[in-house]
């Protein structure tokens, strides 16, 4: 798993299969969610999840999609008939805060069930930039790397009579902050031999 045009988008790889995000070409390794291709997945989106599959190879005949490296498969979590929930809370460097969690609540028994979660992602640039003007938007690019996600999901369980089920996920992402950058690691003059 890499970032590919910003920290908040990802990109898969299976057995060297991948895409460069500046290419123009569908993605090779594919995530779906809930059963539904999820071609610009962003970070806030792997949340409150009941199971992650990775299946490896070509996939066209299973997904009906060109998936070519493989894809990946995550189903979220499905409500519940009992009331619960939990949160979870982290903090790191450079004002890193990051806070997930989810409720059940049966509305009708066994008939009506909801789950709702939530996933938010903070954290300050880590890379100064050293240039100096104006930005697109006029935001404040003076520090790189910063990150600001969330995400809201809502699961609905209907189950009108026995053996008949309809379950409807709604989910709103919203992702800012600004890429993380290139950086110099090396540089060699001119004449200079590569050690």
């Amino acid at each position: 798993v890499r970032e590919t045009q910003t920290n908040n988008q990802l990109n898969y790889a299976i057995r060297g299969q991948t895409v460069d995000a500046f290419s123009g070409s569908s993605t090779a390794v594919v995530p779906y969610v809930n059963e539904v291709p999820f071609v610009t997945g962003g970070t806030a989106s792997f949340f409150d999840l009941e199971s992650i599959q990775v299946v490896k190879g070509p996939q066209g005949t299973l997904f009906g999609r060109n998936t070519t490296g493989g894809a990946v498969l995550s189903t979220t979590a499905r409500p519940k008939n009992e009331l619960g929930g939990n949160i979870k809370a982290g903090y790191g460097n450079y004002d890193a805060f990051n806070v997930e969690g989810a409720i059940n609540l049966p509305l009708v028994e066994d008939k009506v069930l909801f789950r709702g979660a939530f996933r938010f992602a903070q954290r300050d640039g880590y890379i100064r930039n050293v240039y100096t003007g104006k930005v697109f938007g006029g935001g404040d690019n003076s520090r790189l790397g910063a990150l600001n996600t969330a995400a809201f999901r809502g699961s609905l369980l209907l189950k009108p009579a026995p053996g008949i089920e309809n379950l409807m996920v709604f989910q709103y992402e919203r992702s800012k902050g600004n890429n993380s950058g290139s950086q110099i690691y090396s540089v060699n003059k001119c004449g200079d031999v590569g050690a």
